[in-house]
């Protein structure tokens, strides 16, 4: 049953942005925030809003945009939306590693921080792309509550240069420090605005469900849609992954097995395949499975499965340099056979939605 789906077609920058994504969703999406995965959003926020324009992945775009949607009119207590607030880590992101003296005039007085940014020589300057987010960071950069010493809002400027230069590491951890519950204190309002990107997710993942065989590439994209849904307000998406999740899946290398077990163990093959499309080092395995996990921070049954299956198959790439080109569970098969192997099983599982 052959039928139209997500752009399923994924690069290795799209990888890199999808995990960007349902990382940032397990963010705001825990049913409890925190202030290290408040920190984690600002940082993968700021990545996808710099490095749009490396996507090609059609409904990874789609996903973004409506994101930044929501993003745009979510209130903060501060009085400024969202994007007010990444400008805030842009500035102390600048402090930390652009040329900051620079953005002062040579006198050091008379600039004030909305006068500054109109020059337009901000290091980070607005994401490229997409323009809708792109007219909202311009807005916040000039309109963004900025206060001198003692600060007192989201945006500590100081006077002068010699000030700034005083202060400069006292500034990134102010700046940095806004992300968290403790001072933003609606901070759950982003996943209540942006629902939107978790209902695209949950159209795409109903077509992928009738879609058969499964090709490579969607079992990737499987994986992340799966992951990105652990933090739905939808019961009935909860239910739809844990279903998947925990599919029997029997291959002959691994009978008795979960459907998710195989598809992070057929995913781990895809990315260091040497012959394959990304070619992935082993840090960049571990790396991601991490990303994974992390995004999958709540207690409901399918969030409670992946993880396990995440930490495991960690553990076993964690005890040997040469996973999965080599598994030490089944040393004398291939490595082109088990990865033939366990698409096959995962597409015989996959029949088991439709009977």
């Amino acid at each position: 049953m052959g039928t139209s789906g997500p752009d399923s077609t994924l690069t290795s920058a799209d990888l890199t942005a999808f995990a960007n994504i349902v990382g940032m969703q397990g963010d705001v999406g825990a049913t409890t925030l925190t202030k290290a995965g408040l920190a984690d959003f600002s940082q993968r926020l700021y990545w996808c809003s710099f490095n749009y324009q490396t996507i090609s992945n059609t409904s990874l775009q789609n996903y973004l945009d409506v994101f930044y949607q929501g993003l745009s009119t979510t209130t903060t207590n501060w009085g400024a939306p969202v994007p007010a607030l990444l400008v805030a880590y842009m500035w102390g992101n600048f402090c930390q590693n652009g040329d900051w003296g620079s953005y002062y005039d040579e006198t050091g007085s008379g600039i004030t921080w909305q006068n500054r940014c109109a020059y337009g020589n901000f290091a980070c300057s607005t994401p490229s792309a997409p323009a809708n987010w792109q007219s909202a960071i311009q807005s916040a950069l000039t309109t963004a509550p900025c206060s001198a010493y003692p600060p007192s809002t989201m945006v500590w400027f100081p006077a002068s240069s010699d000030e700034a230069f005083e202060n400069r590491y006292n500034i990134v951890n102010y700046e940095y420090g806004l992300f968290d519950p403790a001072k933003w204190t609606d901070a759950n309002l982003v996943a209540q605005n942006t629902t939107a990107l978790w209902s695209a997710q949950s159209s795409d993942l109903a077509t992928l469900t009738q879609t058969t065989p499964l090709t490579g590439q969607q079992c990737l994209y499987l994986l992340h849609l799966l992951t990105g849904l652990c933090t739905s307000p939808s019961a009935k998406d909860l239910a739809l992954v844990n279903t998947i999740a925990t599919l029997n899946t029997n291959s002959i290398e691994n009978p008795n097995d979960i459907f998710i077990d195989q598809l992070t163990y057929f995913a781990l093959m895809a990315w260091v395949d040497p012959k394959g499309a990304y070619q992935w080092t082993h840090d960049q395995l571990a790396s991601t499975l991490a990303i994974l996990a992390a995004a999958t921070p709540n207690q409901d049954p399918g969030s409670v499965v992946l993880k396990k299956t995440f930490a495991q198959q960690t553990a076993v790439l964690n005890s040997s340099s040469s996973y999965p080109m080599v598994d030490p569970y089944n040393p004398s098969i291939g490595f082109p056979q088990r990865k033939t192997d366990t698409l096959a099983a995962l597409n015989n599982a996959w029949q088991g939605l439709h009977q």
